[in-house]
C-alpha cells in the first residue's frame, strides 16, 4: 500500500513541477509527504479540532528550499483528504498554509495550489474513512 501512495505521489508532483529532480529524489520526496502527512493525521486524531490543524501549518510554514515547500503542502493535502475534512474547510487551511510559504511569488503559488488540490482529491478518493 505504502510503494503505491508513494507512486500516486510522486506522480502528482511530475505532473505539476516536472524538473523537480531525478527519480532517487522524487521518491525520498514522495515518502517525506507519505511520512509527514501520517504523523499529521495521528496528532489530529490526538487532537482533533481547527487547533491542531492551524499548529501543524504554522510549523511547516517554515519550509524554506522549494522542495521542503512541496513537502509541507503535499504532506497538508493528503493528511486533510485523508481525513475526509470537507473541502470548504481544507481550502481555508491550504490557503493560510500557501500565504506562509509563497506570499512573494504569484506563478508559483498558482502552481501550488493545483498540486495541492490533486494531492487532495487523491487522498480523498482513496481514503480509508
Amino acid at each position: 500500500m505504502k510503494e503505491q501512495y508513494v507512486q500516486a505521489i510522486k506522480t502528482i508532483m511530475l505532473q505539476f513541477t516536472p524538473d523537480i529532480g531525478d527519480d532517487a529524489s522524487l521518491t525520498t520526496a514522495a515518502e517525506a509527504i507519505l511520512d509527514t502527512g501520517l504523523s499529521h493525521i495521528r496528532q489530529f486524531s490526538e487532537n482533533p479540532g481547527s487547533e491542531a490543524i492551524l499548529t501543524a501549518i504554522t510549523k511547516l510554514g517554515n519550509a524554506d528550499t522549494y522542495i521542503d515547500k512541496v513537502i509541507a503542502i503535499m504532506s497538508l493535502a493528503f493528511a486533510l483528504g485523508t481525513m475526509k475534512i470537507e473541502t470548504d474547510v481544507s481550502i481555508r487551511f491550504f490557503d493560510e498554509l500557501l500565504y506562509l510559504l509563497f506570499t512573494k511569488d504569484f506563478e508559483e503559488l498558482t502552481a501550488m495550489k493545483a498540486m495541492m488540490a490533486s494531492m487532495y482529491e487523491t487522498a480523498d478518493h482513496n481514503s480509508p474513512y
